[in-house]
């Protein structure tokens, strides 16, 4: 029903997660010119990224991290932003950050945001992780660590 004259998108839902090829004929109404061309639609992994944010600026996208260096004494605050989950459920994602290993909340409400806190002069190197889990998909799991000097 989204297709056919005067038509120029039409969404679609996969099916199942492999790929799937469309393909659209193109032809005049006098029948003078036909033309057909297909493409491969795959489905992409989930995924999640985690960025710095800053007091002033906020999210800082250009740096995703994968380590972060920085003086210790002050407080980091870290984004998990997730990536080719349904939009429609973000606000149903679960959030799990876990410092060396141990899992910790989330900060409500904003289970997204996780701040890391010091003493002053005290150095350290901690793993910092987030799992995001999708509760109405139950494969639907993204991962991403750092590694996080404190000097």
């Amino acid at each position: 029903p989204a297709s056919g004259v005067g038509r120029q998108t039409f969404a679609f839902t996969l099916g199942l997660p492999v790929a799937e090829e469309i393909g659209v004929t193109v032809r005049d109404a006098a029948g003078t010119f036909e033309k057909t061309v297909s493409t491969t639609i795959a489905p992409i992994s989930l995924a999640v990224d985690i960025y710095e944010a800053r007091a002033l600026r906020g999210v800082v996208p250009e740096l995703l991290l994968k380590e972060f260096h920085a003086v210790s004494g002050q407080p980091h605050n870290f984004i998990a932003a997730p990536f080719f989950f349904p939009q429609a459920r973000h606000r149903a994602l679960v959030y799990r950050w876990s410092l060396n290993g141990k899992e910790i909340p989330g900060e409500p409400p904003d289970p997204g945001r996780f701040t890391l806190t010091s003493s002053p002069g005290t150095p350290a190197l901690d793993s910092l992780s987030i799992a995001l889990d999708d509760p109405v998909d139950g494969a639907g799991r993204a991962i991403a660590n750092i590694s996080i000097r404190l000097r």
